[in-house]
């Protein structure tokens, strides 16, 4: 039997986009509306314009952001979903999970086909009435989203997509990063790696991600660490495991990110043993 959902939300909001970046314990499909803004989407940067879709698998960091920090409408479509749902619905012919569940992705939807887009992510926002098939009609709306886009995610694989605006020298330091992430990584380190100045270093990767080289250390270790709690259910080492120096350094940094500690995660992760903890982690005011 299926029980699991989805979670939609359609925000329209006068702001200058996230402020930080953050990641999710549970996929997302973000459909935005906006020209002009700025997308860091597991490691890229991207410059995305009206009808992008994306495609953001669990755990993955990222955050949309307006280069001019000037407050605009935003006008933004989400879909959160767990992993389940994606299997309850595969099949060997359409496999929902290879296709959904791992790659991240940006997908321009064509300018013809934008409205139609709105009015499949406006059907999702209705909620089931309890009445019957009520619950199944709310789930085919999702699947008739994820239908629908397939053709354009098959031209993306052909790169027919956003290209990435993220230069060689910061796509080079983020595969470092997150290549070495249980190791200690310093600003000295990173500027004797790469040959390049700390105020260079530091004032580049700023300009081109929004958000500073220590924020995204911190954010890829706790990402990393809540995919440990969520997998292995357990504790042990896991300072260690993911470069943090200190037991006590670590929880602090844990805290700040999800709001709780380590072990108020598991015992959360333990909890919701079929639907992942759908929670927004991102350090607050950044």
């Amino acid at each position: 039997m299926i029980t699991q959902t989805y979670i939609a939300r359609h925000v329209v909001a006068q702001n200058s986009y996230q402020r930080t970046l953050h990641f999710h314990d549970i996929n997302e499909i973000l459909f935005s509306l906006n020209d002009g803004c700025t997308f860091f989407l597991g490691g890229q940067v991207y410059n995305i314009r009206r009808g992008v879709l994306i495609l953001i698998p669990e755990g993955v960091i990222h955050r949309k952001f307006n280069p001019d920090n000037q407050e605009i409408l935003v006008d933004t479509y989400t879909l959160h979903f767990p992993l389940a749902l994606l299997e309850a619905y595969s099949t060997p012919r359409t496999d929902f999970v290879r296709i959904y569940g791992n790659s991240a992705a940006c997908i321009q939807i064509p300018e013809h086909m934008i409205q139609h887009t709105v009015e499949l992510f406006e059907k999702c926002l209705q909620e089931s009435d309890g009445t019957f098939g009520s619950d199944v009609a709310r789930n085919q709306h999702f699947l008739n989203i994820l239908l629908e886009v397939y053709p354009f995610l098959a031209k993306s694989m052909e790169n027919e997509k956003p290209h990435s605006i993220t230069s060689p020298l910061i796509s080079d330091m983020i595969r470092y990063i997150s290549s070495h992430l249980a190791s200690h990584i310093s600003l000295d380190q990173l500027s004797g790696e790469f040959f390049v100045s700390k105020y260079n270093l530091c004032r580049q990767f700023k300009q081109e991600t929004g958000f500073t080289i220590i924020e995204y250390i911190n954010s890829c270790r706790i990402q990393m660490a809540c995919r440990i709690l969520r997998e292995e259910k357990q504790l042990t080492n896991l300072a260690v495991r993911v470069g943090f120096p200190s037991q006590s350094h670590f929880i602090h940094i844990f805290r700040r990110y999800t709001g709780v500690t380590p072990r108020e995660y598991l015992e959360r992760c333990k909890q919701f043993a079929e639907v992942p903890v759908h929670s927004n982690f991102s350090p607050p005011g950044a």
